[in-house]
């Protein structure tokens, strides 16, 4: 596996990127994640990024070629004259969409007569020519939100318009929490953003193992990393969510294997991942690994034992805790510990290099365990990692 993987990377390294290699529709929930300017220019070549203005599914079926209602004669050039989305003349291997302007972007603007649609960015108003600002007010006229049905037939249709040529379609999904709801009362038909991104989601994940695409789960991760401090409003995240979705958007470019490199960092180190709030400091138990293997997406690296505190209830009836006098001195109770016992597990293809926490050894939750490499090495250190590789947890034995 090693050898293969490192032979792909240097083929990759040393091939002429291309224009188009990578196809991103940037949402706000691309760009801040596998889309940020860099990333993907820094691991797979300057010229192989090209990004697109985020399109609405009605939208972007149109600009395809699967709807081709008539251009209005009257359209001003800057309209008409925008660039189309053509999948079909460039190397484009990597398309990433995203569901979010089905639910939160700027709504499209259709032409009363010809039902042409337009998709202005979120800040036309100051940066599109005033005369083209005035006929899309004059002629058009803002679109109403698309229900769940209609937007999975679109999603559908466009990723299999996108999948010609053995194409790799990353989707990115959205996370269904709205922080500013508090009231979660949802009435029969209700079009409020949960409910229609719960029956998007749901719906499209089901299409998605048809369709032959990959969806990142932004609502796993962001459960992962907690969804109450996680995500500020909808589609939305913080810096921990967005660095978690981005490791599942490379790792799902990477499995596909249409760049024919890896998106990875050749060293990475393996950090001790947090299982919940109360799991802060414990022990390395056992290596299940040990320098030189080679592990695959799935394997159990090593284990660790947390000592979280158990929470103790006074169950002591209301009265009887009003008796009790407040300036009486309470004896102190002494504080529980149980165990929990987890195993760290490998989120891809990697060679252990150097295992830095050994067996007994006590660690904290992000202090790293481990070194690892897409290749074997021996040159590489810790100093040369330049990623953390991604790890997953479960309770131990089950």
């Amino acid at each position: 596996m090693s050898e293969m993987v490192g032979t792909a990377r240097r083929a990759s390294a040393e091939a002429d990127a291309g224009d188009g290699r990578v196809l991103l529709f940037c949402s706000p929930n691309v760009l801040d994640t596998i889309g940020r300017p860099g990333l993907l220019e820094e691991r797979i070549g300057a010229r192989a990024v090209d990004r697109e203005q985020p399109r609405r599914s009605d939208v972007l079926l149109q600009d395809l070629g699967g709807s081709v209602p008539a251009t209005p004669p009257d359209a001003p050039p800057f309209l008409v004259d925008r660039p189309s989305v053509d999948v079909e003349g460039r190397d484009v291997r990597v398309v990433v969409l995203s569901l979010e302007p089905e639910l939160v972007g700027p709504p499209p603007w259709r032409h009363s007569e010809s039902g042409w649609l337009v998709q202005p960015p979120s800040d036309y108003l100051t940066t599109w020519p005033q005369n083209v600002i005035d006929w899309l007010h004059e002629n058009c006229g803002p679109e109403p939100n698309l229900d769940a049905s209609q937007s999975l037939e679109n999603l559908a249709r466009i990723t299999k318009i996108l999948m010609k040529d053995r194409r790799c379609v990353v989707i990115f999904g959205v996370s269904t929490y709205d922080p500013t709801d508090q009231t979660h009362q949802y009435s029969p038909g209700s079009d409020s953003y949960e409910i229609r991104a719960h029956r998007i989601m749901a719906e499209f994940e089901r299409m998605a193992s048809d369709l032959r695409c990959t969806v990142v789960d932004v609502d796993g991760a962001v459960a992962e990393v907690g969804a109450l401090g996680t995500v500020l409003e909808p589609c939305r995240l913080d810096a921990a969510a967005i660095e978690f979705v981005t490791e599942e958007a490379v790792l799902a470019i990477d499995q596909s294997g249409a760049l024919g490199g890896s998106l990875q960092p050749h060293v990475m180190t393996v950090r001790v991942p947090q299982f919940d709030r109360r799991t802060t400091d414990g022990v390395v138990t056992k290596w299940h690994v040990q320098p030189g293997d080679e592990v695959t997406d799935g394997d159990v690296m090593f284990d660790v034992s947390f000592e979280r505190e158990r929470h103790r209830f006074d169950m002591a009836p209301k009265e009887e805790a009003l008796r009790r006098s407040p300036r009486r001195k309470r004896s102190k109770r002494a504080r529980k510990f149980f165990p929990l016992d987890i195993s760290v597990v490998a989120g891809g293809d990697v060679v252990i290099h150097e295992v830095l926490a050994a067996e007994g050894q006590a660690v904290s939750v992000g202090s790293v365990a481990a070194v690892v490499t897409t290749e074997p090495s021996t040159a590489a250190g810790l100093d040369d990692a330049s990623g953390d590789f991604r790890v997953g947890v479960r309770v131990a034995g089950s």
